[in-house]
């Protein structure tokens, strides 16, 4: 079972912990600082029950970062002073 986990910005990067329905109601699920778009965390024995009565499987969380649309002036510098960390060579090899 894969449920689609809208985090914001500061929540991948910082990290954080969220609640994430689950079929026997709602479940915290740790979100590690740093977690990329895509990337799926796996709840176990949160998802559906097996149908020879053993444990429920998991439950995987997929990752959607969600970014704001609009920002004002005080976002902006804040997001520029982010760029420090940015990987120079994160397209490296893109049109390879």
């Amino acid at each position: 079972m894969v449920v689609e986990l809208p985090l914001t910005v500061r929540e991948a990067i910082l990290g954080a912990r969220i609640e994430v329905p689950t079929l026997d109601g709602s479940a915290t699920l740790t979100v590690p600082p740093g977690t990329q778009g895509g990337t799926r965390l796996r709840m176990r024995e949160k998802g559906v029950p097996s149908a020879r009565g053993g444990a429920p499987g998991d439950l995987l969380a997929r990752v959607q970062i969600r970014v704001p649309r609009e920002v004002d002036d005080e976002a902006k510098a804040a997001l520029d002073a982010l760029g420090r960390f940015d990987d120079p060579e994160l397209r490296k090899g893109l049109f390879s």
